[in-house]
């Protein structure tokens, strides 16, 4: 008897810890195994030809300034067509997946500090619905890096699936902080709504 009320409390304890999780986690179940830290390389030139505009990305977008931020300078840009079909996969929208409400954002992250100061816990974090946008149905922020030195840069995603599209400009939007230990920066993710126009089905 003593032995069945320990296995109901540890079920229960489990019930209790599933109750506690992140409202956005769902979308990531059966994925765990593919979730990774985000790969810190050596400052890599995103300027070069290999990673200039193509047709599944946009061009970078200058997201915050190294001098605003502790040194930390932050590039976007939209993924477009098979890039943001297989970033939404990963992100586990599959039958839900429109690619009108859905929006990729690739950000390239490096530490332009001149001295020798590390950057840590570099952290995106979501802030309040600007006023008047189409609001969010799901989520999935990109995994914390535990530190950039100087030199050094991580490429990560973003994805964002908002609850409706829209046919006015500036209806969906995303507020967010970028949080290291040294200092921080609010951002906006607006697209245009060139990026939000799905793609007409393949002809087989």
């Amino acid at each position: 008897q003593q032995q069945q009320q320990q296995q109901k409390g540890t079920s229960n304890g489990a019930a209790g810890g599933a109750m506690k999780r992140d409202e956005y986690a769902p979308i990531a179940e059966g994925l765990e195994g593919l979730v990774m830290a985000p790969l810190v390389v050596d400052n890599d030139d995103i300027s070069a030809a290999s990673t200039k505009f193509t047709n599944d990305r946009g061009d970078w977008i200058q997201l915050i300034r190294p001098e605003l931020c502790g040194g930390l300078q932050v590039q976007m840009r939209y993924l477009r067509g098979d890039a943001k079909d297989r970033q939404a996969q990963l992100a586990g929208l599959t039958s839900s997946y429109n690619p009108s409400t859905v929006v990729c954002v690739e950000m390239h992250l490096s530490n332009q500090r001149s001295d020798s100061v590390v950057l840590r816990r570099v952290r995106m974090v979501r802030r309040g619905a600007p006023p008047g946008a189409v609001a969010t149905r799901r989520l999935v922020l990109p995994p914390e890096i535990a530190l950039l030195k100087q030199g050094q840069s991580s490429t990560i995603a973003l994805v964002i699936e908002f609850q409706s599209a829209s046919n006015r400009d500036g209806d969906l939007a995303a507020k967010f902080h970028i949080n290291s230990d040294k200092s921080g920066q609010p951002i906006e993710i607006r697209p245009p709504l060139t990026e939000m126009v799905g793609r007409p089905p393949k002809l087989l």
